[in-house]
């Protein structure tokens, strides 16, 4: 096996464990009763998709018939931190969602990653965060009836 083939093989593999895993989880959720379609639709979808696609990538690889190029990563680059940072970002708004509140949260996260696009106008960062934060707010909360986590402003009564 030719050493460019093994990375292929490796991720395949793991995001077929991952499509896998995702799906059970998703096979746990409660059943709908109202709606044809529950809330296990939308995962299991991804993760029969994520699965299809590993396996594609996993038999393409191993017939020799995949064309993948690694590309040498640079931690310097300006584009490449600001991925990382923007996973981080991701990752800090998914672990103070619940805590801090669907709008709070969302707001400082919009607001941060604007800075990260380089957007400096003042009337930018501040009006598109916040209309954006209370516009899917509104459509989730009121139109779809999506509860999302309140957090702090449960201290003022909401």
């Amino acid at each position: 096996m030719k050493e460019k083939r093994l990375p292929d093989i490796v991720y395949s593999l793991v995001f077929m464990m991952i499509g896998i895993f995702s799906f059970v989880i998703a096979q746990g959720f409660p059943e709908d009763f109202i709606m044809k379609l529950g809330p296990d639709f939308y995962p299991e979808l991804l993760s029969v998709a994520l699965i299809i696609l590993s396996l594609t990538l996993f038999i393409r690889t191993i017939l020799g018939k995949n064309t993948s190029k690694f590309i040498a990563i640079n931690i310097r680059d300006k584009r490449f931190q600001k991925v990382i940072i923007s996973l981080g970002l991701a990752i800090l708004y998914a672990m103070f969602l619940k805590r801090v509140g669907f709008i709070p949260i969302t707001i400082l996260f919009l607001f941060a990653f604007l800075l990260l696009l380089n957007i400096r106008k003042p009337l930018t960062l501040i009006a598109v965060p916040i209309v954006a934060s209370f516009a899917l707010w509104f459509v989730f909360q009121k139109i779809l009836t999506v509860s999302l986590p309140i957090g702090l402003l449960s201290l003022l009564g909401y």
